[in-house]
């Protein structure tokens, strides 16, 4: 019985190990994530300096062209905001999947633990009433 219960343990050991290389994956795929919207930050920042740069040496040209160029770079802004607003929901997004993926491995290592501990549960009340010769 003992070694039932042993083999009971190690497969929760390996579920767990299991569990264990699932969050990593996870920690590393959103770690992936996060680098990349830091890159698209970059990108984004780098793209709209060289709009006021463009902006800058053309402001002497006209105050028409001028005005104009800043429409542009208010709609770059607008462009901006919206990838903003998208990278902002895509993190939401995988934030809420984590936590439901925690959720769901807490509820199935609560049941694994209840299942051990009702084994071993079982073990010691047989070992109990052997002693007391009810077997």
């Amino acid at each position: 019985r003992f070694e039932q219960v042993d083999k009971r343990f190690e497969q929760v050991d390996k579920r767990f190990e299991h569990v264990d290389k699932r969050f990593d994956e996870s920690k590393k795929d959103m770690l992936e994530r996060f680098e990349q919207v830091d890159r698209r930050f970059d990108e984004s920042r780098k793209d709209m300096l060289e709009r006021f740069n463009n902006v800058d040496r053309r402001f002497d040209e006209s105050r028409k062209d001028m005005l104009e160029r800043f429409n542009k770079v208010d709609k770059g802004f607008e462009h901006v905001d919206q990838r903003l607003d998208l990278i902002t929901r895509s993190i939401d997004k995988i934030g809420d999947k984590l936590d439901i993926r925690d959720e769901r491995q807490r509820a199935f290592t609560i049941r694994m633990f209840s299942v051990a501990i009702s084994i071993s549960i079982i073990g010691t009340l047989g070992v109990f009433m052997k002693t007391l010769g009810i077997f």
